[in-house]
C-alpha cells in the first residue's frame, strides 16, 4: 500500500539516491501459510495481480544492523542471564555500540523509485540491535524498565498525504485508556492515536480503527474507556485473534475485505500468544496479497534469548517481562532471537516498516 501513492511524491522530491536491494536471510526459515486464492472474491484477485505491479520499498539494512544480525545469529542465545550480563560477547557489543553512538546515528533505510524519471525518496527506519529493544536499554545508567519500555526511538514511514484512507489494526487492543490486567506496557490505542495525531497534524488522524481484543470487557466498562471522539471511528471485537486462514476472526481475512492498495495500514500485533502471533506473521510473509496492504507493522515478539526474560537485568520483579514463558526453540518455530531478527528482517525485505513493539 506504501508505494502506490510515494510514485507522486518522487516526482516532487528534491532529494536524490540509488536503489538499495536487500535479501535478508533464507525465505525457507519458517513454512508459509497462503490464504488459498480459490476462496478471494473478485475484487480480492484483481487486487492480488494489481499488488506485484506496485512499486515496493527497497530496504538497506545499516552496517550496524548487519553486524549486530550476524552476532546473534553466531552467539544463537537460548537464555539471557549470561548471554546479557556484564563481560558477555554481547553486552560488550552493546556497550561499544552505545559509547559510539552507532545504534542511534547509523538508521537502517528505505528507498522507493524512480521508474524511469524523478528523484527517490528515501526514509530512514531504527536498526534492529541488541535485544530488539531501546537500543541503550542495558548499557550503563539504563539498566531499569523505563529503558526496555522506552518507545522515543521508532522512526515511523511517512503517512502519504495522497492515500485514500489511513486505517489501524490493532491485534491485541486492551481498552482504549489502560492495558489488559496484568499487562506492562500501558494502552496501545491511546498510545498510537496520540503519536499519529503529532506525526499528521490532525486530531482523528485514523480514518477507522479496528481493534481485537481476547480479555472480555463489559461493555459499558470497554466503551467508557474511549473519548467520544474516536467511538465512531472503531470496529471493536472482543474476542481473541484467530489465526487460521480464513477464520471470522482472523484480522488478516478482515484486512483483505476492507483495505486496499492506496490506503495507509499501519499494524500493532501483541496478543501474548507465542502460536497465534507466528502464524499471522507467517500468514503476512506467504501471502503478497496481504503484505502489500500493510505499510507499518509493530509487533512484540516474545522469544527465548532476549533479556526480556530476565527481569533483574533491568531491575524488574519476579514475574515481569517474559520470565513465566517457555519458548519452543525448535529450527523454524521462530521462538529464539536469532530467528526474531530474521523474521524482522524478511518483514521489511517485504517493503513493511516493521517495529520491535514493546
Amino acid at each position: 500500500a506504501l508505494c502506490a501513492v510515494f510514485i507522486c511524491l518522487i516526482a516532487v522530491s528534491a532529494g536524490g539516491g540509488a536503489f538499495a536491494y536487500f535479501s535478508h536471510g533464507s525465505d525457507s526459515l519458517l513454512p508459509s501459510i497462503a490464504v488459498p486464492d480459490a476462496t478471494a472474491l473478485p475484487t480480492e484477485r484483481v487486487r492480488a495481480e494489481t499488488a506485484s505491479a506496485v512499486l515496493r520499498p527497497q530496504y538497506q539494512p545499516s552496517p550496524v544492523e548487519r553486524e549486530w544480525a550476524r552476532l546473534v545469529a553466531e552467539v544463537d542465545p537460548r537464555e539471557c542471564q549470561h548471554a546479557w550480563s556484564n563481560g558477555s560477547r554481547l553486552m560488550a557489543r552493546l556497550e561499544r555500540d552505545v559509547a559510539s553512538s552507532a545504534v542511534f546515528e547509523q538508521s537502517s533505510s528505505f528507498t522507493v523509485g524512480p521508474e524511469s524519471q524523478g528523484a527517490a525518496l528515501v526514509w530512514p527506519i531504527e536498526p534492529l540491535v541488541s535485544f530488539l529493544r531501546w537500543p541503550a536499554a542495558l548499557s550503563p545508567g539504563h539498566t531499569t524498565r523505563a529503558a526496555i519500555m522506552n518507545k522515543s526511538y521508532y522512526q515511523l514511514a511517512p503517512v502519504r498525504a495522497g492515500s485514500r484512507r489511513f486505517l489501524f489494526f490493532d491485534i491485541g487492543a486492551s481498552l482504549y485508556s489502560s492495558a489488559r490486567a496484568g499487562g506492562d506496557g500501558g494502552s496501545s490505542l491511546r498510545w498510537f492515536r496520540n503519536r499519529y495525531q503529532n506525526l499528521t497534524g490532525s486530531p482523528q488522524p485514523f480514518d477507522h480503527i479496528y481493534a481485537w481484543e481476547g480479555q472480555e470487557y463489559n461493555a459499558t466498562v470497554l466503551w467508557d474507556s474511549f473519548p467520544a471522539q474516536v467511538v465512531p471511528f472503531v470496529s471493536y471485537y472482543n474476542v481473541r485473534a484467530d489465526a487460521r486462514p480464513n477464520a471470522k476472526h482472523n484480522p488478516l481475512r478482515v484486512l483483505t475485505q476492507v483495505a486496499r492498495l492506496d490506503d495507509h495500514v499501519v499494524m500493532k500485533l501483541d496478543v501474548d500468544h507465542q502460536a497465534t502471533q507466528v502464524a499471522l506473521i507467517q500468514q503476512v510473509l506467504g501471502n503478497r496479497r496481504i503484505s502489500a496492504l500493510i505499510d507499518e507493522l509493530f509487533w512484540e515478539h516474545e522469544v527465548a534469548g532476549s533479556a526480556m526474560g530476565c527481569p533483574r537485568l533491568w531491575k524488574g520483579r519476579s514475574g515481569h517481562g517474559w520470565s513465566t514463558m517457555r519458548f519452543d526453540t525448535s529450527q523454524g518455530r521462530g521462538g529464539t532471537l536469532a530467528e526474531s531478527y530474521e523474521l524482522f528482517g524478511r518483514l521489511r525485505s517485504l517493503g513493511i516498516a516493521a517495529h520491535s513493539w514493546v
